[in-house]
């Protein structure tokens, strides 16, 4: 099955082909425009008539030909014009100072701002417009609120100005025609954001490399590979006029289906090694701009422009105008490593990204304070990707991303000193860990079960694992996580699962062969199913554990046959929980030519004599989880005891910060 249980009546698709299949598949429609108060609107005013007038809310007919406008629009630009000028105009932001701040000063207004003047905006208008714009993109997806007058706010006035700057434009006392009004107002809004976040993903991931590795490609190669591996659109949803499949499984009349462009852009069936920023996917011998979605996994291209009936009417339009400014950008490299994202659940924009040209500053290594290139955002609530504070410990990733490289998680496993895994049971945890500085994160399935009111190791925790997993992997380092004996009762059946884990962007998965009962699961049976997942999801970093010495079910010869089978079945790492002993640790490292995971046992390890023991990656296990539990009774019964309260507790605006928006809205795709 490849759509997620049912929240509520969503379903999620996660696979390329199932994606693709949903967005050409007639039966299934746009969700209408969000509802609005039953009052009158009069045509060419305000939001809530934009919503009801524009192709994105509107399906048959009417979208077809409300679509047709807004391309005959874009039909009747030259490319070559809007890149010239996106690229003339980023040289001169980027001229005047040796710090800028893209996305305020370039990153909406130079799109938004060419693509107006090109379609009638007088030049004297551009700035107000640009604002405009990104007034009504904010408020694009957003029913108003049940006591809002329907022209009263920012936004309704802003749809006012576009009028007034086409109505100058038309000729003096003409007001632009209601449709035309609709269809520049849609075409812009939807310059706005997505274009935004296309440009601030790729000079993310672009200026993070060599510099004469950046410029091999063409532009035009690393913006196609931005869209598929960190695209601005993570989502659209469809709404089923009528009982269909999808996924393979039934969806009634009525229920709303996700599609999570992003996971499907990183579909193994499609891209090998999808997690792996590569613009070679996109040959440069082979490119071919007309078929710029093409991808090189012989199953279809990416979906940052979606895809089937309904493909984004402004491609090529916004990918002109993203070139130019990623041209214009290069050699120009990030002042901060912190990049904060816009909060949405739906939209990957950053919301404050600073260059520097090198050649301004005093010295090479000399970076100017990224503060005085200027913090002002178009939102200032940001969802914030900490640096690592460990960097010595880490070893070097070559972009950072939503789901880092699984290689990345690889390489740390074969690093100057062990990988200290602390394991994590739910978001909060995993980004407190994550912004002190580990360089990976782990789960607990102890730590799931507890969170969840049930008991661990009993298969039960499917569903809470896989749910905590896809938030995980919007932190900016590797995850693995903890999957039990596989959540299936077949080798086939877990394949599917850590399939699905891998779309998410998991980089690795532990696999054990504990069973409920207190016995080992049997030794072939385990044998196939870790050559079932590797065979499903090859660049699945597998850990498999034995529970010998956990349950006290094996020696030391018994351990050595399992790992070594293990290792031959096509395991990357090898756990052995409870092991204490040097000379079995010793043993144990020395059986197989693979990382030796160790679960740390307080008094009795440290890191230091692990590593000299060869020993690889160190768990925490369940010693976060009862940690926390400890210090929960202990505060409390301070509270209780007017005793003092330990300093140094995060604040309420410090946990605040550690956590995404959890804001639903309607993806920006027409």
């Amino acid at each position: 099955m490849t759509a997620d249980p049912p929240a509520g009546q969503d379903r999620r698709l996660t696979r390329h082909a199932d994606v693709r299949a949903v967005l050409a598949d007639p039966r299934f429609l746009v969700p209408a425009a969000p509802a609005a108060q039953p009052v009158a609107v009069r045509p060419g005013t305000g939001m809530t008539w934009l919503r009801g007038a524009v192709s994105r809310f509107s399906n048959g007919a009417e979208h077809t030909r409300r679509r047709a406008r807004a391309v005959g629009l874009l039909d009747a630009l030259d490319p070559a014009r809007l890149r010239r000028e996106a690229y003339d105009r980023t040289r001169a932001e980027l001229a005047g100072e040796a710090c800028v701040e893209v996305m305020t000063r370039i990153a909406r207004r130079v799109p938004v701002g060419v693509l107006a003047t090109r379609l009638g905006v007088p030049e004297e208008w551009r700035e107000e417009v640009v604002a405009a714009v990104t007034a009504m993109a904010a408020a694009y997806h957003l029913p108003p609120a049940a006591d809002a007058s329907p022209t009263g706010d920012a936004a309704d006035a802003a749809v006012g100005v576009l009028g007034a700057s086409l109505g100058v434009a038309l000729g003096e006392g003409e007001a632009p025609e209601p449709g035309l009004l609709a269809a520049v107002a849609g075409v812009l809004i939807q310059a706005c954001d997505a274009t935004a976040g296309l440009v601030g993903n790729a000079l993310a991931a672009v200026t993070r490399m060599p510099a004469d590795l950046a410029l091999r490609w063409p532009v035009e190669v690393l913006l196609a590979e931005t869209l598929r591996w960190d695209p601005p659109v993570r989502l659209t949803r469809r709404v089923a006029a009528e009982d269909a499949m999808a996924g393979g499984v039934p969806v009634p009349a009525g229920a709303v289906l996700v599609l999570d462009l992003a996971a499907a852009n990183r579909d193994p069936e499609v891209f090998p090694d999808p997690h792996r920023f590569d613009p070679s996917r996109f040959d440069p011998a082979r490119f071919d701009p007309a078929r710029f979605r093409q991808g090189r996994g012989g199953g279809g291209g990416h979906l940052g422009f979606g895809d089937g009936l309904r493909p984004c009417p402004g491609e090529r339009a916004a990918l002109a105008l993203a070139a130019g400014i990623v041209e214009a950008a290069l050699g120009h490299r990030l002042a901060d490593s912190e990049i904060p994202y816009e909060p949405s659940p739906n939209l990957r924009v950053p919301a404050r990204l600073c260059l520097q040209d090198p050649e301004r500053l005093q010295a090479p290594n000399e970076l100017q304070d990224p503060r005085e290139c200027g913090r002002t955002s178009m939102n200032t609530h940001a969802e914030t990707f900490p640096a690592s504070q460990a960097a010595d410990s880490r070893a070097p990733h070559s972009v950072d991303s939503r789901a880092p490289h699984p290689a990345d998680f690889r390489a740390l496993h074969h690093a100057q000193r062990p990988l200290v895994l602390p394991n994590a049971w739910d978001h909060a945890s995993a980004a407190v860990l994550a912004a002190a500085g580990f360089a990976a994160i782990g789960t607990t399935s102890l730590g799931v079960a507890a969170a969840a009111g049930k008991p661990d190791a009993t298969g039960d925790t499917a569903a809470e694992t896989l749910a905590l997993a896809r938030r995980l992997t919007g932190l900016p380092c590797p995850v693995s996580v903890d999957i039990e004996g596989g959540f299936a009762d077949t080798p086939q059946g877990v394949a599917e699962i850590a399939a699905e884990l891998a779309r998410m962007g998991v980089a690795g998965v532990n696999i054990e062969d504990g069973r409920p009962d207190g016995t080992l699961a049997d030794l072939g049976e385990r044998c196939e199913t870790i050559a079932a997942v590797k065979s499903r999801a090859p660049g699945l970093f597998v850990n498999a554990r034995t529970d010998t010495y956990w349950l006290g079910a094996g020696d030391r010869d018994a351990t050595l046959a399992r790992l070594r089978a293990f290792a031959e079945a096509g395991a990357d790492g090898v756990f052995v929980p409870g092991v204490a002993e040097a000379d079995d640790v010793r043993a144990l490292v020395d059986a197989v030519d693979l990382p030796l995971n160790v679960l740390f046992l307080p008094g009795r390890h440290t890191v230091a004599g692990l590593a000299a023991l060869g020993v690889r990656r160190i768990s925490t296990g369940s010693l976060l989880l009862r940690a926390a539990l400890h210090a929960v009774t202990q505060t409390a019964r301070a509270v209780a005891a007017g005793e003092e309260i330990p300093a140094g507790l995060p604040s309420y605006a410090d946990v605040q910060a550690l956590v995404a928006a959890d804001a639903d809205s309607v993806l920006d795709q027409s």
